[in-house]
């Protein structure tokens, strides 16, 4: 009769301890992913595969697919970004992404961390953080030009090979 009584108990704790405040070391693990924006990084990620599987749906209507086949591919895309903005979300990546920041940081590292972003200097960077990377793209575009007669002459390239293939064929 014990046994039930305290596993009961037990689990009522167990349970009950889901519900109660994070302890404080996560507490301020969740500021410094606020401050760090952790959650772009998931979205990233969920972009990143939206992005394949709508390229791996261009790639198959380069054949020779019918409407119905071409329908069902753009049909699987839309499935798929669906799986993923269902499952991936921030409400089950954040107990996650605290375990990472909290092995890849030791508690040292992250309180310096937060006294950082706490700091004029670090309010500063976060403030200016989105202007920064603007420029940093910008700056990253002005490289383009350089290389863009190269990627264009392997597009074409690529593009006769297939020609030729089909030819072929």
């Amino acid at each position: 009769m014990r046994i039930p009584v305290l596993l009961t108990v037990l689990t009522m704790l167990i349970c009950s301890s889901s519900y109660a405040e994070p302890i404080p070391q996560h507490k301020d693990t969740e500021e410094l992913m606020r401050y760090m924006e952790a959650y772009q990084a998931l979205d990233h990620v969920k972009q990143r595969f939206i992005f394949l599987g709508t390229q791996m749906s261009a790639l198959n209507q380069n054949g020779n697919k019918s409407h119905d086949e071409l329908a069902l591919d753009r049909k699987r895309t839309k499935e798929l970004e669906e799986i993923i903005n269902r499952e991936i979300t921030w409400e089950k990546a954040k107990p996650l992404f605290i375990i990472v920041f909290e092995e890849v940081f030791t508690e040292s590292e992250r309180d310096d961390l937060l006294k950082f972003f706490r700091s004029p200097t670090g309010i500063a960077y976060r403030e200016k953080f989105p202007q920064l990377s603007v420029k940093l793209f910008q700056a990253g575009q002005k490289l383009f030009p350089n290389i863009m007669p190269e990627i264009e002459k392997l597009i074409e390239e690529e593009e006769k090979a297939d020609f030729e293939k089909r030819d072929k064929k």
